[in-house]
């Protein structure tokens, strides 16, 4: 990731970590926004881990002290409340991945909960769905999400641009609202 990102500087690096591999070491684990990092992305579904999971919440206590965004795919019902329970007490911004028709209503009771909950768009492809949750929470915790390199950018893209939101909201929604999670 690391050298992808320092040829191209239109990418962001994200840490991609394993909880299963965490058995509470530091090193690099408490360095990851010193080496340019701007967010950690966890995949409990294909690593096969559940999200009210030990290793992850100690993990996610380490890495308070870094202050960056957490992302975890979320692909079933249930999951995002199982992780949102288990990281209350983390202070960073949790961005739910995978957010869809099955999971949209839980995560908008999510987001009205904790102002720290975010959702991306990769999943959000019914017709109506990203104005729905934007009509119910606002735009400002939503963020494009492209499903790339499984789905062509294109079409994560055209549900956002087709979705009747505002200029303002989809100014928001096509980045505005990551620049400022990520802080760049």
């Amino acid at each position: 990731t690391r050298a992808a990102c320092s040829e191209n500087s239109a990418l962001i690096p994200v840490a991609t970590i394993n909880p299963q591999s965490y058995f509470g070491q530091d090193g690099a684990f408490l360095k990851f926004k010193a080496d340019g990092y701007r967010l950690v992305r966890f995949f409990p579904g294909p690593q096969k881990w559940v999200t009210n999971y030990a290793p992850l919440t100690v993990l996610a206590k380490r890495l308070e002290v870094e202050g960056l965004p957490i992302m975890v795919d979320i692909s079933q019902p249930g999951m995002a409340s199982s992780l949102v329970d288990s990281l209350v007490s983390h202070p960073s911004s949790l961005i739910l991945a995978g957010v869809d028709h099955r999971t949209a209503s839980e995560a908008v009771a999510l987001m009205r909960a904790h102002a720290r909950v975010y959702i991306e768009t990769s999943q959000l492809n019914a017709v109506g769905a990203i104005k729905t949750i934007i009509d119910a929470v606002g735009a400002d915790r939503v963020l494009y999400g492209s499903g790339a390199p499984l789905r062509p950018m294109a079409s994560g893209l055209n549900v956002i641009k087709f979705a009747g939101l505002s200029d303002d909201q989809l100014a928001k929604v096509l980045g505005g609202n990551a620049r400022q999670l990520l802080e760049i």
